[in-house]
Protein backbone atom coordinates (compact mmCIF):
# COMPACT_ATOMS: atom_id res chain seq x y z
CA UNK A 1 0.00 0.00 0.00
CA UNK A 2 1.62 3.23 -1.26
CA UNK A 3 1.30 6.56 1.60
CA UNK A 4 2.16 9.84 0.90
CA UNK A 5 5.53 10.48 2.44
CA UNK A 6 4.61 13.03 4.84
CA UNK A 7 2.71 10.61 6.85
CA UNK A 8 5.65 8.28 7.40
CA UNK A 9 7.57 11.86 8.57
CA UNK A 10 4.87 12.74 10.90
CA UNK A 11 5.53 9.10 12.36
CA UNK A 12 8.93 10.10 12.64
CA UNK A 13 7.95 12.85 14.21
CA UNK A 14 5.80 11.73 16.54
CA UNK A 15 8.45 9.15 17.72
CA UNK A 16 10.98 11.48 18.01
CA UNK A 17 9.06 13.53 20.15
CA UNK A 18 7.97 10.32 22.33
CA UNK A 19 11.41 9.42 22.61
CA UNK A 20 12.40 12.90 23.98
CA UNK A 21 10.08 13.24 26.58
CA UNK A 22 11.08 9.71 27.68
CA UNK A 23 14.26 11.41 28.81
CA UNK A 24 16.23 9.08 27.04
CA UNK A 25 17.25 7.94 23.33
CA UNK A 26 17.86 11.15 22.32
CA UNK A 27 20.31 10.07 19.66
CA UNK A 28 17.47 8.53 18.46
CA UNK A 29 15.22 12.04 18.93
CA UNK A 30 17.98 13.59 16.61
CA UNK A 31 17.76 11.14 13.75
CA UNK A 32 14.01 11.01 13.96
CA UNK A 33 13.91 14.66 14.07
CA UNK A 34 15.86 15.25 11.17
CA UNK A 35 14.55 12.67 8.74
CA UNK A 36 10.86 14.54 9.45
CA UNK A 37 11.83 17.99 9.14
CA UNK A 38 14.04 17.26 5.92
CA UNK A 39 10.94 15.27 4.70
CA UNK A 40 8.15 17.92 5.43
CA UNK A 41 10.40 20.60 4.45
CA UNK A 42 10.19 19.59 0.51
CA UNK A 43 6.54 20.18 1.17
CA UNK A 44 6.73 22.99 2.74
CA UNK A 45 8.54 24.22 -0.76
CA UNK A 46 6.06 22.80 -2.74
CA UNK A 47 3.43 25.01 -1.03
CA UNK A 48 2.91 28.65 -2.91
CA UNK A 49 4.67 31.36 -1.59
CA UNK A 50 2.42 33.48 1.32
CA UNK A 51 3.64 36.39 3.19
CA UNK A 52 1.67 35.20 6.10
CA UNK A 53 3.53 32.46 6.37
CA UNK A 54 6.63 32.85 4.80
CA UNK A 55 8.56 30.79 2.10
CA UNK A 56 10.17 27.48 2.51
CA UNK A 57 10.64 25.67 5.91
CA UNK A 58 11.82 26.34 9.03
CA UNK A 59 15.44 25.45 8.20
CA UNK A 60 15.03 27.43 5.09
CA UNK A 61 14.00 30.41 6.63
CA UNK A 62 16.84 30.03 9.31
CA UNK A 63 19.16 29.60 6.83
CA UNK A 64 17.65 32.98 4.46
CA UNK A 65 18.59 34.83 7.68
CA UNK A 66 21.81 34.02 8.76
CA UNK A 67 22.95 34.68 4.75
CA UNK A 68 20.98 38.13 5.49
CA UNK A 69 23.16 38.73 8.16
CA UNK A 70 26.03 37.57 7.01
CA UNK A 71 25.82 39.80 3.62
CA UNK A 72 27.91 37.51 1.56
CA UNK A 73 28.24 39.70 -1.11
CA UNK A 74 28.58 37.18 -4.04
CA UNK A 75 26.46 34.18 -5.39
CA UNK A 76 29.31 32.12 -4.80
CA UNK A 77 29.81 33.32 -0.91
CA UNK A 78 26.47 33.14 -0.47
CA UNK A 79 26.30 29.27 -1.75
CA UNK A 80 29.18 28.28 0.06
CA UNK A 81 27.61 29.93 3.12
CA UNK A 82 24.21 28.02 2.74
CA UNK A 83 26.09 25.05 2.64
CA UNK A 84 27.88 25.73 5.47
CA UNK A 85 24.39 26.96 7.34
CA UNK A 86 23.23 23.28 6.28
CA UNK A 87 25.91 21.55 7.52
CA UNK A 88 25.89 23.41 11.32
CA UNK A 89 22.40 22.97 11.56
CA UNK A 90 22.52 18.89 10.66
CA UNK A 91 26.10 18.38 11.99
CA UNK A 92 25.28 16.29 15.06
CA UNK A 93 23.07 14.26 13.22
CA UNK A 94 25.52 13.77 10.50
CA UNK A 95 28.20 12.84 13.04
CA UNK A 96 26.48 10.03 14.34
CA UNK A 97 25.48 8.68 11.18
CA UNK A 98 28.34 9.05 8.94
CA UNK A 99 32.31 8.36 10.25
CA UNK A 100 35.02 10.33 8.60
CA UNK A 101 37.93 8.07 8.68
CA UNK A 102 39.72 5.56 10.81
CA UNK A 103 40.41 8.23 14.05
CA UNK A 104 36.45 8.58 13.97
CA UNK A 105 35.18 6.81 16.96
CA UNK A 106 33.57 9.20 19.21
CA UNK A 107 30.50 12.00 19.25
CA UNK A 108 31.57 15.12 20.76
CA UNK A 109 27.98 17.19 21.62
CA UNK A 110 24.92 17.22 23.90
CA UNK A 111 22.21 14.83 22.52
CA UNK A 112 19.55 16.05 25.00
CA UNK A 113 20.13 19.49 23.28
CA UNK A 114 20.72 18.99 19.75
CA UNK A 115 17.64 16.22 19.78
CA UNK A 116 15.63 19.48 21.32
CA UNK A 117 16.76 22.03 18.84
CA UNK A 118 16.14 19.72 15.17
CA UNK A 119 12.98 18.55 17.06
CA UNK A 120 12.08 22.50 16.88
CA UNK A 121 12.74 23.10 14.00
CA UNK A 122 10.82 19.97 13.08
CA UNK A 123 7.69 21.25 14.60
CA UNK A 124 7.85 24.96 13.24
CA UNK A 125 7.86 23.13 10.03
CA UNK A 126 5.28 21.01 10.98
CA UNK A 127 3.16 23.80 11.85
CA UNK A 128 3.30 25.39 8.08
CA UNK A 129 2.35 22.92 6.46
CA UNK A 130 -0.55 22.17 9.36
CA UNK A 131 -1.42 25.86 8.90
CA UNK A 132 -2.17 25.46 5.10
CA UNK A 133 -3.35 21.88 4.36
CA UNK A 134 -5.37 18.95 6.02
CA UNK A 135 -2.09 17.25 7.74
CA UNK A 136 -3.38 15.73 11.13
CA UNK A 137 -2.34 17.32 14.31
CA UNK A 138 -0.06 15.35 16.77
CA UNK A 139 -1.51 16.04 20.02
CA UNK A 140 2.49 15.12 21.23
CA UNK A 141 3.86 18.09 20.23
CA UNK A 142 1.80 20.31 23.10
CA UNK A 143 3.58 17.75 25.69
CA UNK A 144 6.61 18.29 23.77
CA UNK A 145 6.32 22.64 23.80
CA UNK A 146 5.35 22.22 27.76
CA UNK A 147 8.60 20.22 28.74
CA UNK A 148 10.70 22.46 26.48
CA UNK A 149 9.33 25.72 28.07
CA UNK A 150 10.05 24.02 31.66
CA UNK A 151 13.49 23.25 30.59
CA UNK A 152 14.24 26.84 29.34
CA UNK A 153 12.97 27.77 32.75
CA UNK A 154 14.96 25.90 35.20
CA UNK A 155 18.14 26.81 32.54
CA UNK A 156 17.21 30.09 33.43
CA UNK A 157 16.74 30.34 37.37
Amino acid sequence: MAVPKYVASLELLSRGIELYLRGDLYYSALHLAGAAEEVLAVYVRELPVDEAHGSGSASDQLKQAFLALSESGTPHCEESLGKWFHDQTYAAKNSVKHRRGRSDRLIDFDPKLEAAELLELAVSTYFQLFSRTQVPYLPCIEAFDQKRRAERAADEA
